[in-house]
């Protein structure tokens, strides 16, 4: 029986609390062998990091100048073996206070990180991922926007009639439940989050609904 690859939601936030914590053998153990990056902080920016040896040259070169330094994931979407990240790094560099906020196109292989680069705004995060928006029909067009809707007056059950059985919905990493939201009971969980939360009630709107003739 083959492994089962760790969540890509997981994968990500195991690297966060490795570099936030100091631990560079379980940062580089969520790496492949062959990975290849590059960063947008300090002096390392159009750097292009390669294998062990580029993951060691980061963490001295970055991680290594900083008095303290903090990174943190606002979102995280994946596709498949591809995701993109927001972050927002915060620290201390020679006594001045540094705060970035970047994100990051990754590619995931066998359950590690086999890839990423940085840029400064979303749209080319989801160009070099491979993640720009696709156009879909007329009809899903609407379900879509209907489903919105529902979901935003907290009208459960035409929401609920409007997902598909095996549904699954990854919530925003801000939530309190993070992990990949599946079926019928997850559906109601969704509802459920939506309902209890307070001032920070969620409400989404399409930006851009890409349809196709």
């Amino acid at each position: 029986m083959s492994e089962v690859s760790p969540e890509p939601r997981a994968i990500a936030g195991a690297v966060f609390e490795a570099i936030n914590s100091g631990d560079l053998d379980a940062f580089m153990a969520l790496a492949a062998e062959d990975v290849e990056f590059t960063s947008m902080v300090a002096e390392a920016e159009g750097t292009t990091f390669r294998g062990r040896d580029g993951l060691r040259a980061w963490w001295e070169t970055i991680r290594g100048a900083f008095q303290s330094v903090r990174w943190e994931l606002l979102d995280f979407r994946a596709t498949g073996d591809r995701a993109v990240t927001h972050i927002r790094m915060a620290g201390t560099l020679s006594g001045v206070p540094v705060e970035q906020t970047m994100w990051q196109a990754v590619k995931l292989r066998d359950g590690k990180v086999a890839w990423w680069a940085s840029f400064r705004n979303e749209r080319e995060a989801l160009e070099a991922a491979g993640s720009r928006d696709q156009a879909i029909s007329q009809e899903n067009g609407e379900v879509l926007r209907r489903s919105l809707d529902a979901f935003n007056w907290r009208d459960k059950a035409p929401w609920v009639a409007l997902c598909d059985p095996e549904v699954e919905w990854l919530p925003p990493a801000h939530w309190p439940e993070t992990a990949t939201i599946r079926g019928p009971e997850g559906r109601d969980l969704a509802c459920a989050l939506s309902c209890v939360s307070s001032r920070s009630d969620p409400t989404f709107s399409p930006v851009r609904i890409a349809v196709r003739d």
